[in-house]
């Protein structure tokens, strides 16, 4: 189903009931300037509001809501929301022309690394937008993923795409990327290959959360590598595994194990893919008194 905007910049589409999602939009006439979000399934009656379909969006769409479809999406947008709050990206004009871009207030982004993902997927499709061509962004994105930056060769194999303007793009993208990265003190081809898992250790039986306990990834293959396992929960019976050299193309398992002493080691499995905060539970049962003695 489909409908045009009656308003610029805002969008009503009727979907059923108990029906998840993504919704796709584009530019008048530029069919191939897509971008899209995942939006959850509504309840009987329900008005979902604030769907926004912009760049990060899209970069959430591709690179977590597809690897990673047979997990809980809505949780993972609402992280993706959560970790880029406070990015704001100003751009910079000179005679009508884009010239860059910028982090308004770098220290209000929640997540450095996803901000900067996010930062540059919006002047990417900002830029072509600006210059009014009917490029494909899903291809220009995919391509700056896969190099960490916009390559122009690259990105001129798209016939909207001239190599004039495709030199332009990667000069203004990339030069902005960078100076971004510095201000969020984080890189590009870091932040690209990053996931988290947003661990809760809880009691099996009662939910009670854990504090204290133990955890980490087992058996990690290179590349991956946790930044900061070992690591204990905090008085919530949550804590964050940092991931770096995870694949942003696909989704892999890893497993996660936790311990606390009076209580039985216990060890889940869960997908992760780059770019994402991935939530997983683990329950722990106390050990039989046999077991303490």
């Amino acid at each position: 189903m489909g409908a045009d905007t009656a308003t610029p910049g805002r969008y009503f589409l009727p979907v059923p009931p108990h029906v998840p999602g993504f919704v796709r939009c584009h530019p008048p006439a530029r069919g191939l300037l897509v971008l899209a979000t995942f939006v959850p399934a509504r309840e009987a009656g329900e008005l979902l509001v604030r769907q926004d379909v912009n760049p990060g969006t899209t970069m959430f769409s591709v690179q977590v809501g597809l690897p990673l479809a047979g997990n809980s999406l809505p949780v993972l947008k609402q992280n993706y929301l959560a970790d880029v709050a406070g990015l704001r990206v100003g751009v910079t004009q000179e005679n009508g022309n884009i010239t860059g871009f910028h982090v308004t207030a770098p220290a209000n982004v929640s997540d450095p690394d996803i901000g900067l993902v996010v930062f540059a997927a919006t002047a990417l499709y900002t830029i072509l937008l600006d210059e009014d061509v009917n490029a494909n962004f899903v291809a220009a994105w995919n391509g700056l993923v896969g190099e960490s930056a916009v390559d122009p060769e690259r990105l001129a194999e798209d016939p909207a795409v001239s190599r004039e303007l495709a030199q332009t793009v990667a000069n203004v993208v990339n030069t902005s990327t960078t100076t971004a990265g510095d201000d969020l003190d984080t890189q590009l081809d870091t932040a690209l290959l990053t996931a988290r898992l947003e661990v809760r250790v809880q009691e099996d039986g009662n939910g009670a959360v854990l504090q204290g306990a133990t955890v980490e990834l087992l058996n990690l293959a290179d590349p991956l590598q946790c930044v900061n396992c070992p690591a204990v929960t905090g008085p919530d019976g949550e804590v964050t595994l940092t991931i770096q050299g995870a694949p942003n193309d696909r989704a892999i398992a890893v497993t996660v194990g936790a311990s606390q002493e009076g209580f039985q080691d216990t060890r889940v499995t869960q997908r992760i893919v780059a770019m994402a905060r991935v939530p997983v539970e683990i329950e722990l049962s106390a050990q039989d008194d046999d077991n303490n003695d």
